[in-house]
C-alpha cells in the first residue's frame, strides 16, 4: 500500500512539473494576455454561442448560459502557447511584450474589436457583392435562369 501510494505521489508530482510554464512559455502567456488574445477567445466564442442561439431557437437560454460559463480562456491560450513557441524566439516575444506595453501597443488592443468588427462588415458586404457578381455572370453566360 505505501509502494502504491508512493507511485501515486510520485506521478501526481511528475504531472504537476510537466504542467509548470517554461520561462517561454510564461512569456508568451504574458504577451498574450497583453495583446488581449484572451478576451478575443472569449469573444468569439460568445459570438458563435449567439449565432448558435438563433439557429436553435428553442434550446432554452439556461443552456446558453450554462455553455458560456464552461468556457475557459486559459484552455485557448494553452492551445495557442506551442504554436508561438513554433514561429516566434524569446526574444521576439520580448519585442512583442515590449510593444503592448506601450501606448500605441495598448491602442491598439483598445482598436483592435472595432477594427476587426468594422473588417467583418466591410468583408461580409464585398462577399455579397462578388456573389451577385457571380449570380449575374453565371445568368447571362447560360448556366441558370
Amino acid at each position: 500500500m505505501k509502494h502504491l501510494l508512493a507511485i501515486v505521489i510520485l506521478l501526481s508530482s511528475f504531472h504537476l512539473v510537466q504542467a509548470q510554464d517554461t520561462p517561454m512559455q510564461k512569456k508568451i502567456r504574458q504577451m498574450l494576455e497583453l495583446s488581449g488574445s484572451a478576451e478575443l477567445g472569449i469573444q468569439v466564442a460568445t459570438q458563435m454561442a449567439s449565432s448558435f442561439q438563433k439557429a436553435y431557437p428553442d434550446v432554452p437560454e439556461k443552456f446558453w448560459d450554462d455553455f458560456l460559463a464552461e468556457i475557459d480562456a486559459d484552455e485557448l491560450i494553452d492551445l495557442v502557447i506551442p504554436i508561438y513557441e513554433k514561429y516566434y524566439t524569446e526574444e521576439d516575444v520580448d519585442g512583442l511584450i515590449e510593444f503592448y506595453k506601450s501606448s500605441l501597443g495598448r491602442k491598439m488592443v483598445r482598436m483592435n474589436p472595432k477594427i476587426s468588427s468594422d473588417s467583418m462588415e466591410a468583408g461580409r458586404a464585398w462577399g455579397e457583392k462578388i456573389g451577385r457578381r457571380v449570380a449575374e455572370k453565371m445568368r447571362k453566360e447560360g448556366y441558370f435562369d
